[in-house]
C-alpha cells in the first residue's frame, strides 16, 4: 500500500482552495458534534481544512505557510450542507477521467509523533476510489476502502492508525494526499471531520 506520488505528480503550482469566506460558519445551521465529541483536555490537531469543531492544536491554510493544492486542477471544492461535524462539509467533484489528487503541504516540516491516528468522514453516492496519503520523506498512501469507506450514500467515520503509513512523523510535509488513480469526471464526493489525536 506505498505509492512514491512524487514520481508521476507534477509540481502542483499555486495554492488552490476557495476564499474561506465561501465555506466558513453558516449561522443558519446549528452546530453538529459529529462522531466523536471533543472533550476538554483531549490532544486533537486540525490541519485547517475540513474540520470546524474544537481542537488543541492548529495549523491554519494561510496560503503563506500552509497551502492546499489541487493537482493540475483536477477536482473542484465547494460547500455542502449536508456534514458529519460542524456547520458544512466540502464537495470535491472530479474533472477528469484520469487520476486525480491534492493536499494540504506544509513549507516546514512539523512533529505529529505526538498523535495516533488519523480521523476523516467520507460520503459519497458515485463509484469513487479515495487513497489518504502523508509525506514525510517518502510519501506513502492507503486506501480507504480499507478502512471502511464504501460509496453507498452514507458517512462512514475513518479511525486511521498513523503507524499504518510507515512514515518517520517527526518531520511530517504533507499531512494530507487525497488521491487516486481513477476518475470519472463529474463524480462527487463529501470530505470532513478530519483531524489528528492521540487515541
Amino acid at each position: 500500500m506505498i505509492w512514491f506520488l512524487l514520481a508521476c505528480r507534477p509540481d502542483p503550482g499555486e495554492p488552490n482552495y476557495p476564499d474561506p469566506g465561501s465555506w466558513v460558519t453558516d449561522t443558519d445551521s446549528e452546530f453538529l458534534e459529529g462522531p466523536d465529541p471533543f472533550v476538554e483536555g483531549e490532544e486533537r490537531l486540525s490541519i485547517g481544512v475540513f474540520y470546524e469543531g474544537p481542537t488543541t492544536e492548529f495549523v491554519e491554510v494561510d496560503n503563506t505557510t500552509a497551502h492546499f493544492y489541487i493537482y493540475e486542477a483536477s477536482f473542484s471544492v465547494s460547500v455542502d450542507s449536508e456534514r458529519a461535524e460542524g456547520y458544512v462539509s466540502d464537495k470535491f467533484t472530479l474533472a477528469r477521467d484520469s487520476w486525480w489528487g491534492g493536499g494540504v503541504h506544509w513549507d516546514a516540516a512539523r512533529d505529529l509523533s505526538a498523535y495516533n491516528t488519523y480521523h476523516l468522514s467520507l460520503l459519497s453516492e458515485d463509484e469513487v476510489d479515495i487513497d489518504l496519503g502523508m509525506k514525510a520523506g517518502t510519501e506513502n498512501k492507503l486506501k480507504t476502502s480499507d478502512y471502511g469507506f464504501v460509496s453507498d450514500g452514507e458517512w462512514h467515520h475513518l479511525a486511521i492508525p498513523l503507524e499504518d503509513f510507515g512514515l518517520t512523523l517527526t518531520s511530517v510535509e504533507i499531512p494530507m494526499i487525497l488521491v487516486s488513480d481513477t476518475s470519472t469526471t463529474g463524480a462527487s464526493f463529501l470530505v470532513d471531520n478530519v483531524y489528528m489525536d492521540v487515541q
